[in-house]
């Protein structure tokens, strides 16, 4: 099993240097002392929740708190992320619905992801229409239609 990891919000940036002090309080602190029973010499991770750690071994325990002397800085790559979303074939005005709120929760233009529609034409349409008009660029964004011609 690897090394505990504690979570720091106002870890610094940039990430502590090799050797620097860094202080665990709070309730992550007070867990780490008083439940998980931290001791002096074992080694721990303390990290922002994003990616961002450092690792050391333990120099201070104290009553709600430890201290850490930094060994290694940890920094991984955001994972790349694939959003799946299925929509039943909607009837009437659902279909404006339905586009509204997959644009809310879908990726941002800044993640110049590529996104696929694949639905009924007005669906369709509507849907890779508003991803552009969110900022998406319109050569990312593939639609394929099925169903009813007449729509």
């Amino acid at each position: 099993m690897g090394d505990p990891l504690f979570l720091l919000d106002a870890l610094a940036d940039p990430l502590p240097e090799v050797g620097t002090a860094v202080h665990l309080d709070g309730a992550e602190g007070r867990h780490a002392a008083m439940v998980r029973r931290i001791m002096p010499g074992e080694t721990i991770l303390i990290g922002d929740g994003r990616g961002r750690a450092v690792r050391g071994a333990v120099s201070e325990v104290l009553k709600t708190s430890l201290v850490i002397t930094v060994a290694e800085q940890v920094a991984t790559a955001e994972p790349v992320r694939r959003y799946v979303a299925v929509q039943a074939l909607p009837k009437g005005d659902r279909a404006e619905l339905a586009v509204e709120m997959l644009t809310e929760v879908g990726p941002t233009p800044a993640e110049r992801a590529r996104v696929y529609v694949c639905g009924p034409p007005t669906f369709a349409e509507a849907a890779a229409e508003a991803l552009v008009q969110l900022g998406h660029e319109p050569h990312r964004v593939k639609t394929e239609r099925f169903g009813p011609t007449g729509e």
